[in-house]
């Protein structure tokens, strides 16, 4: 079942707007872009439009290696790592950046502040 969904049946959290994400979650944003977010996905073929997409680095693959297609299918916010900011700058077109939301923490990695969005909400 997609995270996307988990979320939707357990809390009844979406849509909502990055910003409120981010304040909820203690994330920086970084754009101006205000998107509306109605889901989340750790798969980026799993996002459906309007999808947070949570770039989490496996063990194979690094979620932020698939930004791009996971915008092309329809995310419009995205959880990345500070660290990664300057490489995704420059991988993605300024346009692409000014339309999408990059939300991201001072101290934890993608995968903690999702754990600690699902302890949030859940318990």
């Amino acid at each position: 079942m997609k995270t996307d969904r988990i979320l939707k049946q357990k809390t009844g959290f979406w849509p909502k707007k990055a910003s409120e994400i981010a304040n909820y979650l203690g994330l920086e944003i970084y754009s101006k872009c205000e998107v509306e977010v109605d889901g989340v996905a750790i798969d980026s073929r799993d996002v459906s439009f309007g999808n947070l997409f949570v770039c989490i680095k496996g063990e194979k693959f690094d979620g932020h290696d698939f930004i791009e297609e996971a915008y092309l299918r329809g995310a419009s916010a995205f959880l990345i790592e500070k660290e990664k900011l300057k490489k995704i700058e420059a991988k993605i077109s300024r346009e692409i950046i000014n339309k999408i939301a990059l939300l991201f923490s001072k101290e934890l990695k993608p995968q903690k502040v999702l754990e600690s969005f699902a302890r949030k909400r859940f318990i």
